[in-house]
């Protein structure tokens, strides 16, 4: 698998985890957040990334792109 559909994680609110062969060169799962495989793009956040409350989201380092989330809306908080 080398890429998302556009709709994968729609309506996914509930997602608890997400898993990734560390040998998978195309996708990487860090801290709650699903990574292109060189780690500059942001693909999915999990809601338990986001602290209840919590109104600003840091970055990490080295990310350049961040994927359209179509699901963020289902966060009433952000």
């Amino acid at each position: 698998m080398k890429q998302f559909g556009a709709h994968t994680f729609t309506n996914c609110n509930e997602l608890e985890d997400i898993e990734i062969d560390e040998a998978n060169p195309n996708f990487a799962f860090e801290n709650g957040i699903l990574l292109n495989g060189e780690r500059s793009e942001m693909i999915y956040i999990l809601a338990s990334a986001i602290s209840e409350g919590q109104t600003v989201f840091e970055v990490p380092y080295g990310i350049i792109r961040i994927s359209t989330f179509e699901h963020i809306s289902n966060y009433n908080e952000i």
